[in-house]
């Protein structure tokens, strides 16, 4: 099973969505959203929400956790999950209670898809670094795989770089069809060209990291974690 932690609403389709689309056509991908993605865009977020506000910001969570799901049942993903953290808010929050919310979806998963290191994004770089702790390795930790996906066009690192060939082939429902219709159930944060949430963009991206892969198109990965363990009996010298 693959599980996919995602900061916000969205994140899941603009670092892996073409590679989730791949994943799920023959595993069982689980995605956990740890923030609503929005209580940071209304007056006094953090301190007192106006009561005026209120029904707007519980009207937009709504809006933002139904076109996730729409956009996870384009990409295949089988379970979503949404934590409610507030959004821009996971630096505040104890460590260790991220941590444990993310360490109850691990039952049965072997590979984490979550954010890289170097995402300028504040809940971006809380949420990979809660994940490393979840998965850390220890007593026999299932988790063999941990990559760190890249939603910020900012993020120039180039640690451990993979990169996962997607179908961008015009016949079929491909994995960049797949991508492209996740991306546009969107509607709230789909933003016109040359926006990092445009469809252009995110297209345009996967064709630079197909470029240096040698494939049409790609998405680029950051290498967290990576074992490859014998198979049972061949532990021994």
């Amino acid at each position: 099973m693959i599980l996919v932690v995602a900061a916000h609403p969205d994140d899941e389709t603009l670092g892996a969505g073409a590679t989730i689309a791949r994943l799920a056509e023959r595993e069982d991908v689980h995605l956990l959203v740890l923030t609503d993605g929005v209580r940071g865009r209304f007056p006094g977020a953090y301190t007192n929400l106006l009561d005026s506000a209120q029904h707007e910001y519980h009207r937009a969570c709504l809006i933002r956790e139904a076109e996730c799901r729409a956009a996870a049942d384009m990409l295949g993903i089988k379970d979503r999950t949404f934590a409610r953290f507030f959004d821009q808010q996971l630096d505040v929050i104890p460590l260790g209670r991220i941590t444990q919310e993310i360490e109850r979806h691990l039952g049965g998963v072997r590979w984490v898809l979550t954010h890289g290191t170097q995402d300028l994004n504040q809940d971006h770089r809380r949420t990979c670094e809660a994940v490393r702790v979840a998965t850390r390795v220890w007593g026999g930790s299932p988790i063999l795989r941990v990559w760190g996906f890249k939603v910020d066009p900012n993020d120039g690192s180039q640690h451990a770089l993979g990169y996962v060939e997607v179908d961008g082939s015009p016949v079929g429902y491909c994995h960049m069809a797949k991508l492209r219709n996740a991306l546009a159930c969107y509607k709230s944060e789909l933003r016109e060209s040359p926006h990092p949430t445009s469809l252009e963009v995110v297209e345009w991206r996967r064709r630079v990291w197909g470029a240096a892969a040698g494939v049409p198109f790609a998405e680029a990965f950051e290498v967290l974690q990576d074992i490859d363990r014998l198979p049972e009996g061949l532990d021994t010298v």
